[in-house]
């Protein structure tokens, strides 16, 4: 069988089949068939493989309705149901379960319509091929196969070893691990299972005795004797966790929590929300807001779920509380192997703007017990402690840390033995591995060491700019502590500007938002607020591990001067700075302040914003000389009535033009729309633009003083340019808007040289027009800002891309490079349509101008009239002296093609003969020969119409003075026409299809077409006759 048959024979089983996974389970299916006395319905997982002390999941779909809402499950004794997480999967669907003998008895919801899905787990304790059967009431049932492999990390242990010193070895991943495609975890360890020093007989020993768990660590790499790890004593440790790692992850009254899968929000999370492997990778997450407060800034964290388990882990998403088992940020991973931890990234983001944010903190890491195993991966791991007596397992590298409870054990969730507490210094994010089945790994708010009080933090807000109401909150963390270390004493302390009048001020719990007063005593002197924690408070555990805020109102006194505080863009900054006190190991009261708030309170004040531009409407940091440069004042009002809508009443912008432009150009003054709404002047006495509203403009709209100024040729190379914009005005409401100043722009002058191109005819006119068969000259020069020759040209190098030029051009000649002063310069070359000129010789003074030239011979075949070719240069130039002149630009220079209808040529002569006999009988004579064409050529292009006459000027008269009168005669297309004096007959009638030349007397056949002497019988004397005729060409109006 090809492989395509087998891979549509695959495909077709898996439509046909009730599979649970793998293709085994499909062939077992195929071979028994569907009988009738089974139930309808489908079993399908997400697990391509099962593996022992992992957790097995697998959905049941029932299609057609029961009559009975009750289903018998029944699994071997080698499986452990997860009853609990069974229910919460299923809420809605499934009522209540209860065992039944050796069977749960699954009670559905009543009104759950088909088709009815369960989403069943529990966990695998043994290998073998196992049967799961699902019944109902009436006794038809459906069993499916399940194998059961052993765990590759029990398969390693069978391996004999050589030495017992012999390093250990990574055992390898196994053939039928399925693929993962999410983004892999950070590696699991660098150690994997080894004792070196069990016999052969110890390790058979330690495989019967293994736990559901993968070996980390060797035994006895405890974490306590690993380097720069802080050992604590049993009792009274001598030390606190700095303040500054005193981010304390917790809820507000305000915070939200939504887990989203593949980008996808799904709303609020359980409490232990559960995810797939397969819903797993960097776009699943589940994101928290206002988690925290840190140096003033409010805190959200998204926690990615990078991965899973292979059966799928559940999430915690609960407030953190001391030892709690679904805290966020904690994890239940189900049989973690090696292979497929639980992993997840902690990012942190600044709650306002989004963006991510550097924070430090501490992670406590408790009750390490069973099977837990954590990796902490951070390159900011400040200090790790660890209880002198522990015996947790541990490895701590520079950019990880590896904790693993020891074998078989488990112990209560307060020893202390099996805490583990990490600072972490300034990071965005943080990542882990978590490995366990059915214990939580992660996040608690217990620390092995006391965590200083934290900075406070402060926030200033104004609550409503029209009375001016200011609201200022101080967020004090208040750690966890145990019985043998409660607080002695707690006081907040927050001044208040004098100009502001305290309204009322008030403790507030952050997670509940109910109003605290009680645990506090609050008092105020002046404007200096003070709340000291009560004694009873502090000796109560609930009163910690909470955020309390202390909430002030007040607003601004009436004629209060703010002047004297900071302005921007629009507001007066209103500072705040509180403190806490708290107590020293050694007694003594220890100041803890908090980061400066500000309120920002709107001013009646233009936010005025200063910007230059390039003419292509890039920024201009740097110009050259004689550059023209566009500038623009922006004027923004921040002034925010809330009950009426105003316009500016008036406005005038006033500038000072920098000492180093001229030619003051297109000054304009326009709104947001580009209409213009004043008009300006400048005086050129006082360098200075005034400008004006001439008509009202709505203040929510942008006003813009615009101008172009010229750099002075000249300007020293690192000149500065600068300019600001002030404005002043009034509102319609007659509010008066203060003199505003605006930033202030400089743009660097550096002087890169000139370069400039020219083209012109052969006699040195400028070839703007040219006609068809002209030689262009072309020229390119660049001038050197240098004066000296002390320095050198490293390199020259003149570019152009002469596209256009050759598209309507041939004959490309006389292509040279030398220097004004005659020196000569490597050969330019022409590849394709670039023209080259590359010269590293060094030789050349830098105060050299260098010049390029060649020439072109328009194409008749190419251009028409009014065809136009354009055609510029960049130069870019070392200097021996280390300065580049980069990216240097020629003017452009176009040539038009001017279209002419011209004689090519016409002849001089025309010969009948110079032996014609005398006859009795009338004779015609066809030409003989001419000394050149009647040719014309018409480059006006295709469509354009031209006539061509003769007239006869001169009878054909001999040299006795005998004429032959009415003698000259034109065939024209047959057509015979006499040539009589003074009159002009038709020659040619044409319409232009093309440039090419038309020679007319390539058609002049014997007497039949062109010019015939046609003589009477004895009229001409024997001599020679002469006579003139004169061609006209001319222009004729078409028919359209």
């Amino acid at each position: 069988m090809s492989k395509k048959q087998l891979s549509m024979w695959i495909v077709a089983l898996f439509v046909s089949g009730l599979i649970l996974s793998g293709i085994h389970y499909v062939t077992k299916v195929k071979e028994s068939g569907i009988k009738a006395e089974e139930l309808n319905l489908t079993i399908a997982s997400s697990q391509q493989e099962f593996y022992e002390n992992e957790e097995f999941q697998f959905d049941i779909t029932i299609d057609d309705p029961l009559s009975n809402p009750l289903i018998y499950l029944e699994v071997p004794t080698e499986f452990e149901l997860d009853i609990d997480q069974i229910l919460q999967a299923n809420q809605g669907v499934i009522e209540k379960i209860e065992p039944v003998g050796s069977r749960q008895k699954i009670t559905l919801a009543s009104e759950t319509s088909s088709p009815i899905k369960l989403n069943i787990e529990g966990n695998l304790t043994k290998t073998g091929e196992f049967k799961v059967t699902v019944a109902d009431e009436a006794g038809a049932e459906k069993q499916f196969p399940i194998t059961v492999k052993a765990h590759p990390s029990i398969e390693t242990l069978n391996e004999p070893k050589e030495n017992n010193e012999a390093e250990p070895t990574v055992p390898e991943v196994p053939t039928e691990q399925p693929e993962m495609t999410e983004k892999p975890a950070p590696p699991a360890t660098e150690n994997p299972i080894a004792n070196t020093e069990l016999d052969n007989a110890e390790m058979s020993n330690q495989l019967r005795a293994i736990q559901p768990r993968l070996n980390l660590l060797p035994k006895g790499s405890l974490l306590v004797d690993e380097p720069d790890v802080i050992k604590i004593p049993k009792t009274n440790p001598p030390q606190m966790i700095s303040g500054e790692y005193g981010l304390v992850l917790t809820r507000f009254k305000e915070s939200t929590v939504n887990y989203f899968i593949h980008g996808v929000n799904k709303g609020k999370p359980n409490a232990e929300q559960r995810i797939t492997r397969a819903q797993s990778g960097e776009d699943t997450y589940i994101y928290y807001t206002k988690t925290g407060i840190y140096k003033g800034r409010v805190i959200d964290v998204k926690e990615v779920i990078v991965n899973t388990a292979s059966g799928g882990s559940s999430f915690g998403t609960a407030t953190p509380t001391p030892g709690g088992t679904k805290n966020m940020l904690s994890a239940r991973v189900g049989g973690g192997s090696k292979y497929n931890p639980a992993t997840i990234r902690v990012e942190f983001y600044d709650s306002e703007t989004g963006e991510k944010i550097k924070v430090k903190g501490v992670w406590n890491l408790t009750d390490i017990d069973y099977d837990e195993s954590a990796i902490m991966y951070s390159d900011s791991i400040q200090e790790v402690y660890v209880r002198e007596d522990s015996d947790v397992l541990g490895e701590r590298k520079s950019d990880k840390l590896t904790v693993e409870s020891p074998r078989n054990s488990n112990v209560s969730e307060t020893d202390e033995t099996r805490w583990v507490s990490v600072a972490y210094g300034e990071t965005d994010e943080l990542t882990f591995d978590y490995y366990s089945s059915k214990s939580w790994n992660g996040y608690d708010v217990k620390s092995l060491v006391p965590i200083a009080f934290p900075d406070p933090s402060k926030i200033g807000t104004v609550e409503n700019q029209a009375t001016k109401q200011i609201n200022y909150t101080t967020y004090v963390s208040v750690p966890y502590r145990q019985i043998k270390n409660f607080e002695p004493q707690l006081i907040i302390e927050d001044p208040v500007i004098d100009e502001l009048n305290i309204q009322s001020f008030d403790i507030v719990d952050t997670l509940t938002g109910q109003n605290v007063n009680s645990l506090f005593t609050l008092s105020k002197q002046g404007n200096k607020i003070r709340a000291e924690a009560k004694e009873t408070s502090l000796k109560k555990a609930d009163f910690y591990n909470k955020m309390y805020a202390l909430e002030v109102k007040a607003t601004v006194r009436e004629g209060a001067d703010l002047s004297k505080y900071p302005y921007e863009k629009g507001h007066r900054l209103l500072p705040n700075t509180s403190q806490i006190i708290v107590t020293n190991s050694d007694a003594s009261d220890k100041i803890v302040k908090s980061n400066e708030a500000f309120a920002k309170l709107k001013d009646e004040r233009l936010e005025v914003k200063e910007e230059v531009f390039h003419l292509d409407g890039s920024v201009a940091d740097i110009a050259t000389p004689g550059e023209q440069l566009k500038y623009r004042g922006t004027a923004l009002s921040s002034y925010q009535s809330e009950t009426e809508i105003n316009n500016y009443a008036s406005l005038t912008f006033t500038t000072t033009v920098d000492s180093q432009l001229e030619a003051i150009t297109n000054i304009t003054l326009k709104d947001e729309s580009g209409q213009v709404v004043g008009t300006g002047s400048y005086d050129a006495s006082t360098k200075q633009i005034t400008a004006s509203l001439t008509k009202p403009v709505s203040r929510k709209q942008a006003v813009y003083l615009e101008y172009n100024g010229t750099v002075k040729k000249g300007v020293p190379t690192g000149t500065l340019v600068k300019a600001k914009t002030a404005v002043e005005g009034k509102y319609s409401n007659g509010v008066e808007i203060p003199l505003s100043v605006s930033n202030e722009v400089s743009t660097l002058i550096e002087d890169y040289g000139v370069l400039e191109e020219s083209v012109t005819h052969q006699d040195g006119s400028a070839s703007d027009y040219a006609q068809v068969n002209d030689v262009l000259h072309y020229k390119i020069i660049y001038r050197t800002p240098y004066k000296k020759a002390d320095v050198k040209y490293s390199t020259i190098s003149i570019n152009s891309d002469i596209t256009e030029i050759t598209s309507y051009t041939k004959n490309s000649s006389n292509l040279v490079a030398h220097t004004e002063s005659g020196k000569s310069l490597a050969t330019p070359t022409i590849t394709g349509n670039t023209l080259s000129l590359n010269d590293s010789s060094g030789t050349i003074a830098a105060n050299e101008t260098i010049v390029v030239e060649f020439d072109v011979t328009v194409d008749a075949e190419k251009v028409s009239d009014g065809t136009l070719f354009k055609n510029s240069a960049v130069a870019n130039m070392n200097f021996s002296d280390g300065f580049k002149a980069v990216g240097v630009t020629s003017n452009t220079v176009q040539t038009i093609i001017k279209g002419v209808l011209e004689f090519v040529s016409a002849p001089n002569e025309l010969n009948f003969g110079d032996n014609l006999k005398n006859s009795t009988k009338d004779k015609s004579y066809p030409i003989q020969n001419k000394d050149d064409g009647l040719i014309v050529q018409d480059s006006r292009g295709k469509g354009n119409q031209w006539s061509m006459r003769a007239t006869l000027l001169k009878e054909l008269t001999g040299e006795s003075g005998h004429q032959l009168m009415n003698s000259l005669h034109y065939y024209n297309q047959g057509k015979e026409l006499a040539f009589t004096i003074g009159d002009s007959i038709p020659i040619r009638d044409q319409k232009t299809l093309d440039n090419q030349p038309v020679e007319i007397s390539n058609d002049w056949q014997d007497i039949q077409e062109g010019p015939v002497l046609k003589v009477k019988a004895g009229q001409p004397y024997s001599e020679k006759y002469t006579g003139a005729i004169q061609w006209t060409l001319q222009s004729v109006p078409g028919n359209e």
